[in-house]
């Protein structure tokens, strides 16, 4: 049903909730902005933050080392479109492609394909301690830098949808 927490049997893992809400409230032909804690203990790519905190919303297409199957059309319009644009605003938002998390339901992302990711970081970054259930602990701004870019990509897939430009405000 669920491949959820690598290790972790299915009938204890968090995943075994997903897929009944994702049943429930989701069909496969909208957009699925998931927003969740990832460990930045594993955040490599950022070493020169070692044990300092991420400010940015991070966003990752989840497919790096052939896991999780997010979609690569939302993390480019993220990467190349909302960013960008988000940036003249203040708003931070980064990407990053070497993440792999522990957890991770390609079963649930073949059914619900359309997936973009907008995250935190739990605690600093490559600290031994930061990971889920451990060091969930974030900096405000980088809440405030979620809140905007998925405020910005709402208005941009909006305006898509209502054939407008690729503007995200008019």
């Amino acid at each position: 049903m669920t491949s959820s927490e690598e290790g972790v049997p299915k009938d204890v893992s968090w995943g075994r909730l997903v897929r009944p809400t994702y049943e429930k409230f989701c069909t496969n032909d909208v957009i699925n902005l998931i927003c969740d804690g990832i460990d930045g203990g594993r955040l490599s790519e950022f070493s020169d933050r070692k044990d300092k905190y991420m400010k940015e919303a991070v966003v990752f297409p989840y497919t790096s080392l052939g896991k999780g199957g997010g979609d690569p059309g939302i993390f480019s319009v993220l990467r190349d479109v909302i960013l960008p644009r988000a940036k003249q605003d203040n708003i931070r938002g980064i990407t990053t492609t070497d993440y792999v998390s522990r957890s991770h339901d390609a079963a649930l992302m073949h059914d619900f394909p359309l997936i973009g990711f907008v995250d935190w970081v739990n605690g600093k970054v490559l600290n031994r301690i930061s990971h889920c259930h451990l060091d969930e602990s974030i900096e405000c701004q980088q809440i405030t830098n979620i809140i905007g870019i998925l405020v910005y990509t709402t208005a941009y897939f909006d305006n898509r949808i209502r054939g407008k430009s690729n503007q995200i405000f008019p």
